[in-house]
């Protein structure tokens, strides 16, 4: 059977009949007033997200406030045009932004990645099971290597002195006009439909190399007190809105939390001296830096709960763990790979990983 092309799945989207009776909130309005607007450039579509992402109160995420503030993030804007001329046209554009973020990141300008089909019909298309084949189809034009994986990854390197280098890899997740408004209001942004990529590990680096003497000294001292506290501020704001598919939770009731297998706690939990973890969490120090909780699995990039008509939380739906130990623990598989990053060197030594490698854009 011959593959759908993203055209043919774009066509059979329906309209959303809620969006009516729920209109999208008033910051959504005002960025789709701007993006909707057939007479803008693709710059002038950048600029209205990015303020979107800086200025919106509804906007929980401050690793992208950031971001977006401090001219840290690439796009890659698509328009309704770009897919009347073909999924290889797309693939193609997708990864000529996608090389140049990369390049940009190996200096540390760069940390977060944003790709996004712009377009009035989708953004008022019901999230159904066509709208999750539209998702699935432009994940696999960006990562076409990885389209079996719930889970999927880039990769980002940046240079240091001396031929050597530092990678990590970067989360994908999904993001669409459609969560405005929906239990999942957390994964919102104007415009249509979005990838969203950003390193923390890599942000945090670099960061740090700006220096800003608040973030310490050391990488571990950089995640600890800046990226951990920025990540629980960002679940903790989110869970604050009317919907909200992640929340903090309470640290003695992390330490117990029978959602927890004994191995994984024993293995990846590790205590934080208590002043430091005071200095670190200030008002947060109520909660886990262990763990939180959510409805989806934020690791997973195109969580299918998302895609049905609900607007509220399907009934008996599970909470399930998640975790905050990438960025503090070294306990954590994940600690090195997304948080402090691998070494790599010009040329690759007994355990070392060269160089050159990171930078195969096309990985």
């Amino acid at each position: 059977m011959a593959v759908e092309e993203l055209a043919d799945l774009i066509d059979q989207l329906s309209p959303d009949p809620g969006r009516s009776e729920r209109p999208f909130s008033s910051d959504i309005q005002e960025c789709h007033r701007e993006l909707f607007d057939p007479s803008r450039t693709r710059l002038e579509i950048e600029l209205s997200i990015r303020k979107w992402l800086r200025t919106s109160p509804n906007q929980p995420c401050l690793f992208g406030r950031i971001a977006a503030s401090e001219d840290d993030i690439s796009f890659c804007i698509l328009k309704q045009g770009d897919i009347e001329r073909g999924e290889a046209y797309i693939r193609e554009v997708i990864q000529s932004q996608r090389r140049i973020w990369k390049f940009d990141a190996l200096n540390g300008k760069k940390h977060g990645f944003i790709i996004i089909l712009v377009s009035e019909s989708l953004a008022l298309a019901l999230p159904d099971q066509n709208l999750l084949r539209v998702a699935q189809r432009i994940c696999d034009l960006y990562l076409f290597d990885q389209a079996t994986e719930p889970k999927r990854h880039d990769r980002l390197s940046m240079r240091l002195e001396g031929g050597q280098g530092i990678r990590w890899h970067v989360g994908v997740n999904v993001f669409a006009a459609q969560a405005d408004g929906r239990w999942w209001n957390d994964h919102r942004i104007p415009g249509g439909l979005a990838f969203s990529m950003n390193s923390v590990g890599h942000m945090t680096f670099a960061r740090r190399l700006r220096k800003f003497p608040q973030l310490g000294n050391e990488p571990t001292d950089a995640l600890l007190n800046w990226a951990l506290p920025t990540a629980m501020r960002t679940i903790h704001t989110a869970s604050k809105r009317a919907h909200g598919g992640t929340r903090l939770m309470e640290r003695e009731r992390a330490l117990s939390c029978p959602a927890v297998p004994p191995d994984i706690r024993a293995s990846i939990f590790r205590d934080i001296n208590p002043d430091v973890r005071s200095r670190a969490l200030r008002d947060l120090t109520e909660f886990s830096e262990h763990l939180y909780e959510g409805w989806y699995d934020t690791d997973e990039s195109i969580p299918e709960q998302y895609f049905t008509p609900d607007w509220e939380r399907p009934v008996g739906s599970d909470r399930i763990p998640l975790y905050f130990t990438y960025l503090h623990s070294y306990r954590d598989a994940d600690y090195e790979t997304m948080g402090l990053g691998e070494q790599l060197f010009a040329e690759a030594g007994e355990g070392g990983k060269a160089l050159a490698e990171s930078e195969d854009f096309s990985k």
